[in-house]
C-alpha cells in the first residue's frame, strides 16, 4: 500500500506526512496504527481521522461511506461516536474513538466493539474519581 492509495492523499499531504514521519513506510505505519495525535501534527484532526478510517477499512475491504445509505444514518453514527467519545478521559482516547465507523465487515465490527467496550469499561472505572478529572487535563506533547 502507498500513501496515495488512500482517499484524499495527494502529493501535498504525502509530502507533509513524509516530513512528519521521515519516510512513506513510517507514515503508513502511523496511519495503520491509528496514531491520530501524531497525524494531527501534519494534518487537521478531520483529515487524520478520515485517513485512519480508510486505512482500517482497507484491511477489511470496506470503506467508511459504504455502509451508511442515508444522511440520517450518517447523522446517527456521528451522534453515537460523539456520545461514546464523551466517556473519554483523554484527548488520545477521544481521537481513538473517532476512528470507529459502521460497516458490513464482521471482523471490523468485532474490532470496533472491542475498542468501544474497552473505552467504556475504563471510563466507568474512573467515573467519580479524582484521577478521571486529572486525565482530562492531559494533552499530547508537542
Amino acid at each position: 500500500m502507498k500513501l496515495t492509495d488512500l482517499p484524499g492523499v495527494g502529493s501535498r499531504i504525502k509530502e507533509r506526512l513524509i516530513e512528519q514521519y521521515g519516510d512513506e513506510k513510517k507514515a503508513l505505519k502511523a496511519i495503520l496504527d491509528a496514531d491520530v495525535a501524531g497525524l494531527c501534527r501534519a494534518l487537521s484532526e478531520r483529515q487524520a481521522l478520515l485517513l485512519v478510517q480508510h486505512a482500517r477499512g482497507l484491511r477489511y475491504d470496506v470503506t467508511p461511506e459504504q455502509f451508511l445509505a442515508t444522511d440520517e444514518a450518517a447523522r446517527i453514527q456521528q451522534m453515537l461516536i460523539t456520545r461514546l467519545a464523551g466517556y473519554a478521559h483523554t484527548e488520545y482516547a477521544r481521537q481513538k474513538i473517532g476512528t470507529l465507523f459502521a460497516c458490513s465487515s464482521m471482523d471490523l465490527m468485532a474490532e470496533n466493539r472491542k475498542v468501544a467496550l474497552a473505552a467504556r469499561q475504563v471510563a466507568e472505572r474512573l467515573q467519580g474519581t479524582a484521577l478521571g478529572d486529572l486525565l482530562k487535563k492531559i494533552r499530547p506533547l508537542r
